[in-house]
């Protein structure tokens, strides 16, 4: 009885959809939508200690209550083993109401102004936005981050506690997503005294985490150029962050020499000997014709160390350029494109190594009446060069992978009575580390070999309701010193509506064999299921697996053959 009462008082995930309050009149005092299902299933196998428990059994729910138009959602899940929480527990609620062209943001939201400055993270407080035409403004206020003690043993590198974050950020927007200027900000900071000094000195200086502030200023547009089939799409942003606001150092000359305005951020921002400044850019020009063929250049750089506290996580130290092209012939039933790409590393010059990445890639395909065919190829190669001359050989990574996938697949019949498709699916992936440093004692390179080769037929009686497909599978693995694995197997399966198509069957199975230098083993699988529409607002349905497969020597407590055997039944009914 206390469980589901738990349930009753816990709201789940709970967020809401704009409502537009000009209606409200018109609007329903209250209704109730949404749906609820329950799962039952059991669990047999002859392993010691099985991966699944005996008996268990599932209570999911996704309400969604209305006042006045006001929706909001609500989800549970509620099991045999434990009560878990889907999305965000109840703390963290958040409503969104629209009026008109102005929507009110409250409680918990993700704001997603632009990825370098406010990309995505939640946030607690309030925020707005105004649309109209070719005009959008937004803003959000409040917590980022909750002031928190964290338990980590000593060996742990994480800071022990978290301050207190709040933050403003906001956007000003002109135009369509086709053409459009953005401008974007975050201003961000840690309340040094939500961490009392006690807690510190708890932890001690090794431990010892700082107060910091960011300042983040972003700038996203798509324009034009000279033409409509020439798009300019570029975003650049740079971040002032400050690591510990409580320093005693301030700024020195030649400190202000390497934080642009300084002058003017000091007046928004701490700034002190602990500042730094960070920049990210990227762009692609893209040129789109009457065909639909089109060229493009794209270029990214981020600073090494580049963070902004709207962000959750992004990539720094990295530079790229790509170079693409693609065009369509024959009245566009032939694409084909390519691209070719370099990444490199190590843009400060402080690492002992610098990586360089070299990708490549073509794809081509050809769509016919009955005939068509996907093909690519991609090549990626990787550099890492010395930046300092004291350097060990063995640590260089030299490594090249070639990747090319072939599937073709013929239409055999397309009528209202029968459809037929004859589908085989090509790879071939190697790897390979031409670093002469770790060649084998034959003078070998190290090289990995992976092909796989899927030929699969499928067959629908449309008036029957009757389908069925069956596919061949084989994969092979080898490198340079000679072993091998290979697996070879086939699967099938048949699916059948029933009365009136309210009922639905399918039963698969499939055979498995894995060749290794230490012996062969089979492994079979077979699937039931059903389904039945008992209303159109209940449905059921069963679900039967079994498979087997022996055991590897190494695994404790496994038996010669493992067995398993699993139900499920599942009840789902939408109000």
């Amino acid at each position: 009885m206390t469980k589901l009462l738990t349930i009753l008082f816990i709201l789940l995930s709970l967020h809401s959809l704009a409502q537009d309050l000009a209606n409200l009149a018109h609007q329903k005092p209250i209704a109730i939508s949404g749906s609820i299902g329950l799962r039952l299933n059991a669990y047999r196998s002859n392993v010691a200690n099985p991966f699944y428990p005996s008996y268990g059994y599932t209570l999911t729910g996704s309400p969604t209550i209305s006042v006045y138009g006001i929706a909001v959602p609500l989800n549970f899940l509620y099991t045999s083993q434990e009560l878990s929480v889907l999305g965000q527990p109840f703390n963290q609620f958040g409503i969104s109401p629209t009026y008109r062209q102005f929507t009110l943001h409250l409680g918990y939201r993700n704001f997603n102004y632009s990825k370098y400055a406010m990309g995505g993270y939640q946030l607690f407080g309030v925020g707005g936005e105004y649309e109209k035409g070719n005009w959008r403004a937004a803003f959000c206020y409040g917590r980022l981050k909750k002031m928190a003690i964290v338990a980590i043993d000593s060996s742990s590198l994480l800071p022990p506690y978290t301050y207190t974050r709040k933050a403003i950020s906001g956007m000003v927007r002109y135009g369509k997503n086709n053409r459009f200027v953005a401008l974007n900000f975050i201003k961000a900071q840690d309340n040094a005294n939500s961490i009392s000094d006690e807690t510190k000195k708890q932890y001690g200086q090794a431990y010892f985490s700082t107060p910091a502030s960011n300042l983040v200023m972003d700038v996203q547009s798509k324009l034009p150029i000279f033409t409509k089939r020439l798009t300019l799409e570029s975003e650049a942003a740079i971040s002032y962050y400050t690591d510990d606001i409580t320093s005693p150092f301030g700024l020195n000359t030649a400190k202000q020499t390497t934080l642009p305005f300084s002058k003017i951020v000091k007046n928004v921002l701490v700034l002190n000997a602990t500042s730094h400044v960070y920049t990210a850019i990227d762009g692609k020009l893209n040129y789109l014709s009457n065909n639909g063929s089109n060229v493009y250049v794209q270029y990214k750089r981020i600073d090494p160390n580049y963070q902004s506290m709207g962000v959750y996580y992004l990539q720094g130290d990295m530079q790229n350029i790509l170079v693409g092209a693609g065009s369509s012939f024959f009245k566009r039933k032939v694409r084909i494109e390519g691209s070719l790409g370099k990444q490199n590393d190590n843009l400060g010059k402080t690492r002992l190594s610098q990586s360089i990445r070299w990708i490549g890639s073509l794809n081509t395909s050809y769509t016919g009446q009955k005939f068509g065919i996907d093909a690519s190829y991609m090549n990626y190669s990787s550099n890492q060069m010395p930046a300092v001359s004291r350097y060990a050989d063995s640590l260089r990574v030299t490594q090249t992978t070639h990747t090319v996938n072939i599937c073709p697949h013929y239409v055999l019949s397309n009528t209202a009575e029968v459809y037929q498709l004859f589908n085989l699916m090509l790879s071939i992936n190697t790897s390979l580390d031409l670093n002469p440093s770790l060649t084998d004692i034959t003078g070998k390179e190290r090289k990995l070999t992976t092909h796989n080769a899927t030929a699969s037929y499928s067959l629908n009686l449309i008036k029957q309701g009757l389908g069925s497909t069956t596919s061949l599978v084989v994969t092979s693995l080898t490198d340079h010193v000679g072993y091998a694995y290979k697996s070879v197997g086939f699967n099938t399966g048949v699916n059948k509506g029933v009365f009136k198509k309210k009922i639905s069957l399918a039963l698969n199975g499939g055979v498995f064999k894995t060749i290794q230098e230490v012996g062969s083993s089979i492994n079979h699988t077979l699937t039931f299921s059903a389904g039945y529409a008992i209303t159109k607002k209940l449905q059921t349905d069963f679900l039967a697996m079994y498979n087997d497969s022996p055991s590897v020597s190494s695994i404790i407590n496994l038996p010669s053959s493992t067995r398993e055997f699993r139900t499920e039944l599942n009840l789902h009914y939408t109000f």
